[in-house]
Formats: structure tokens, sequence, C-alpha cells
């Protein structure tokens, strides 16, 4: 004997079919915003780097430029390390969209 006609109709409603698209389309927005997010990071790794670097030149040399050359990699340290927490946030948000849409499907 099959399941019963209202558990068979549930599976199949448009509402369901909906909500599993939203999930499918939110599935894909988390692995670009996964990917995004590890982009950031490494770039930011790299640049953490630079701005040790562009620190130690600055105080060896005493150069005006070097520190005008260390606050520039200072700033666009601090502007990807805003970016990267922008993105944390974005995958967090989505990953709660997931887990709440989830949730209603079960």
């Amino acid at each position: 004997m099959g399941p019963p006609v209202l558990v068979r109709s549930l599976h199949s409603s448009p509402v369901r079919r909906r909500a599993e698209r939203r999930l499918r389309a939110l599935s894909d927005k988390i692995r670009r915003a996964e990917t995004e997010l590890d982009t950031l990071q490494a770039q930011l790794g790299a640049l953490d780097h630079e701005v040790d670097a562009s620190r130690i030149e600055s105080l060896v040399t005493e150069a005006p430029l070097a520190r005008v050359e260390h606050d520039e990699t200072v700033r666009m340290y601090e502007a990807m390390a805003r970016e990267r927490d922008r993105a944390a946030r974005r995958l967090e948000e989505l990953r709660e969209r997931r887990d709440a849409l989830l949730d209603e499907l079960t």
C-alpha cells in the first residue's frame, strides 16, 4: 500500500518545490560566498606580510617615503579586512537563511 494521499501531495506540492528551488539557489550563493571569503582571507594574509615588511622598511630607512608607503599599505589592509568581515557576515546570513528554509521543509 502506498503512502497516504496527504503525504504524497505534500512532497509534490508547489510550495515544497518552490522551497527546494530557493534552497538550491541559496546553496549556490553560499558556495560563491565561501569562495569569496577564502579569496579575501588569502589576500589578507599576503597583505599582512606586506604590512610587516613596509613597517620594517620604514623603521630601518627612516625615510619619509617609506613611512608614507607603510601608511598606505596599512590603509589597504584595513579596507580589505572590512571587506572580509562583510563577506563573513554575508556568508553567515546566507547560512541562517538556508537553515531556516531547511526547518520549514522538515
